[in-house]
């Protein structure tokens, strides 16, 4: 299992579980600047629209850990 880390030391290179006081817990991903997370139906991961409005910022993030790794296909 992964742990939580400060947001302080996240990479900033690839989308991450984020965790905030008012937001909760998100998969987010750094771009421009600040930390956006999903919004009307679209995914970081799938849609980095760098300034799309479907993204909105992660405000709270304090803490962060690793996405999960994908399952095997049988």
């Amino acid at each position: 299992m992964n742990e939580w880390k400060p947001i302080e030391t996240a990479p900033k290179d690839r989308p991450i579980i984020g965790y905030g006081l008012y937001e909760d817990m998100g998969i987010i991903q750094w771009s421009g600047g600040q930390w956006i997370y999903q919004a009307d139906g679209c995914d970081a991961i799938d849609h980095m629209g760098w300034g799309d409005t479907s993204y909105r910022q992660f405000i709270s993030v304090t803490h962060w850990t690793e996405l999960p790794d994908a399952p095997e296909e049988r």
